[in-house]
């Protein structure tokens, strides 16, 4: 017995219908696609790195900050009345008629409202300083 009588059985192949095709050229061409589709998938998979997970940041980081070995969420709960400026008319600052800094107000925030994270980089809000613009509505003319 050839080697090629060893493996011809396993050359043939059945279809969804159990029928069986006795042409072994037909069943080592489907053998040998099977396997290039196999072999191309392992392949593209390896060298574009998609077996490993992978997610883009988001705006924000997670709103829940844990308990570490930081001082962040104590420091955003502490009470305006910690810091001498909250509300300090000492800190008063008028640069113009346009720009008046009167009494700043301390409020406590969220971390998400504080922590902000983009692609490479993490930033931290140690500021906000919020505007309020007045108008009047147009006259007719």
């Amino acid at each position: 017995m050839s080697l090629f009588d060893r493996i011809k059985p396993y050359l043939y192949y059945r279809t969804a219908r159990h029928v069986r095709v006795d042409i072994w050229q037909v069943g080592l061409t489907n053998r040998i696609l099977q396997t290039g589709i196999i072999v191309a998938f392992i392949a593209t998979v390896i060298t574009s790195n998609s077996w490993a997970a992978s997610e883009r940041p988001l705006g924000v980081v997670n709103a829940w900050e844990d308990g570490g070995r930081y001082g962040f969420a104590p420091t955003l709960n502490r009470s305006s009345e910690y810091y001498s400026y909250c509300a300090s008319p000492d800190h008063n600052y008028v640069y113009s008629s346009n720009y008046e800094y009167i009494m700043p107000e301390c409020r406590n925030l969220q971390p998400e409202e504080i922590v902000t994270k983009g692609i490479g980089s993490i930033s931290f809000t140690t500021s906000i300083i919020e505007t309020y613009e007045y108008s009047w509505e147009c006259g007719n003319q």
